[in-house]
């Protein structure tokens, strides 16, 4: 049954206005339309107060999708309310099949246009979020330049969730079309903006459908937009792009930033503290590790040194044979290069005084060194 709690209107003027929300509870389709524009005729405060209600009557996809697109269309006292009409209904799917339609259709209203720009300033994050398909779905120039405008001139602070579904949005439009996007997006980011995210979300360009590889071509473009962002930030922040090429499969090419991330520790190469733990249980149950370590020399500079001093330190020779094994040997490496071969004495000291903590006897045994060139 309507509600009438917008409905105590005293005169007859109200009277009259409200008889309209009173026929639109009762009707179906543009008859519910019509009722809604009568009611605006005739007292528009009527109609925004009941706006809601006019809505509960258009309660199938087109009617829905054609009452939204003439309240936008009325009036922008509207648009608030317009906004919420997703959230106000409950199947989702009907929710993303409406912003969706209403987004095929933005070519054909200028106010529908002008409303999703309005939104992403009036619209709070979640709200936002629930007209995506409409911005994925609208073909026209003004909507398209103003995502690429909105995308390169992120907001001043680290994180803002609208800033993030107009990068989802342009990415699912765009495609690989969107990197030159996202480059300067994250350029403009790096100083007080949400680099972070602009760096974690441009691999969605490019991202292959499930089951499938990246092609060459898109991995190519992919690498030379991030690597062109890496030149133009300072080395913390060219570290998140290497830890993102790497994600992507281009460890080479993250590597290629090494250098200058650690540039300080760069001398034709880098050096690491590496070691494989040998635990077991020996007499009398005493808990015993040997940690054996060593210095790993890289000067072909790889991404992750990981592999190779697996391979190595676990073809040494174990210490603990006659005592009960814990298992594998746990590899421990050091969480960056290191000035030299100096600076491992006191990195074992630590692993050796962690280890003692957990009640083990503990031995250091020094390994010959490895190199990856």
């Amino acid at each position: 049954m309507l509600s009438l709690f917008f409905l105590a209107f005293s005169n007859p003027a109200h009277a009259k206005c409200e008889g309209y929300v009173r026929k639109a509870a009762n009707a179906k389709g543009k008859v519910v339309i019509q009722n809604f524009q009568k009611a605006y005729a005739c007292d528009p405060e009527v109609a925004r107060a009941n706006f809601f209600e006019f809505m509960k009557s258009a309660n199938d996809l087109d009617t829905l999708q054609r009452f939204t697109i003439a309240a936008i269309e009325l009036d922008p006292i509207f648009w608030d309310h317009a906004g919420k009409i997703p959230e106000k209904i409950p199947d989702y799917s009907m929710r993303d099949d409406l912003t969706k339609n209403l987004g095929a259709e933005c070519g054909e209203y200028e106010s529908l246009r002008k409303f999703m720009q309005a939104s992403y300033i009036t619209m709070g994050g979640n709200e936002f979020n629930r007209w995506d398909e409409a911005y994925t779905n609208c073909k026209h120039e003004a909507i398209d330049s103003w995502l690429v405008e909105r995308v390169e001139n992120p907001p001043k602070q680290q994180f803002s969730a609208k800033y993030n579904t107009l990068l989802d949005i342009i990415a699912k439009k765009k495609g690989g079309a969107a990197l030159s996007h996202f480059e300067a997006a994250a350029i403009a980011a790096a100083e007080s903006g949400p680099y972070k995210d602009i760096v974690r979300k441009i691999t969605d360009t490019v991202a292959p459908n499930i089951g499938e590889q990246m092609t060459t071509e898109n991995r190519e473009a992919l690498e030379k937009s991030l690597l062109n962002i890496a030149q133009k930030v300072d080395k913390t922040k060219a570290k998140d792009v290497a830890f993102q090429l790497a994600a992507a499969g281009s460890e080479e090419k993250a590597a290629q930033l090494l250098p200058t991330i650690y540039s300080e520790l760069y001398n034709n190469g880098f050096v690491y503290g590496v070691a494989a733990v040998e635990l077991a249980k020996c007499k009398s149950d005493q808990k015993e590790a040997v940690i054996h370590f060593a210095e790993l020399e890289d000067t072909k500079i790889v991404w992750s040194v990981l592999e190779t001093a697996t391979e190595t330190l676990k073809g040494s020779k174990p210490k603990l044979r006659k005592c009960e094994s814990e298992g594998d040997w746990n590899i421990v490496l050091t969480s960056t290069p290191i000035q030299s071969n100096k600076d491992i004495k006191p990195w074992t000291l630590s692993l050796k005084e962690d280890y003692e903590k957990k009640g083990y006897k503990v031995k250091l045994q020094k390994e010959k060194k490895i190199s990856i060139q």
